[in-house]
């Protein structure tokens, strides 16, 4: 009876390392349209991750800290949605930031 244990270590050892690193062209960060501190927070998380700056996605959001789970359905998910088929053609976007 072969043991369990060298099955394991032989899988492993035969295993090519895998690496799921999100490249820059790879995230896509939201801001809220007409927010100073969400824009300037995308603009600068981009400059220092190497994402290009054509990778934010500005958004008209309701004032408010909360949304209506509601509201973001009809609204604020279709507007992410258009603008990543608009931008986003070959849907290499893995990561969405909010900002």
């Amino acid at each position: 009876m072969i043991n369990l244990k060298y099955i394991t270590v032989i899988v492993f050892s035969l295993a090519t390392p895998c690496f799921a690193e999100l490249q820059p062209e790879e995230v896509a960060i939201l801001a809220v349209r007409g927010s100073r501190g969400s824009e300037d927070l995308a603009k600068y998380y981009a400059k220092a991750r190497g994402i290009p700056e054509e990778n934010i996605c500005t958004l008209i959001m309701p004032r408010g800290e909360t949304l209506s789970r509601e509201k973001w359905t009809w609204a604020i998910r279709p507007e992410i949605k258009k603008w990543l088929t608009e931008h986003d053609p070959g849907k290499k976007s893995r990561c969405l930031i909010t900002t």
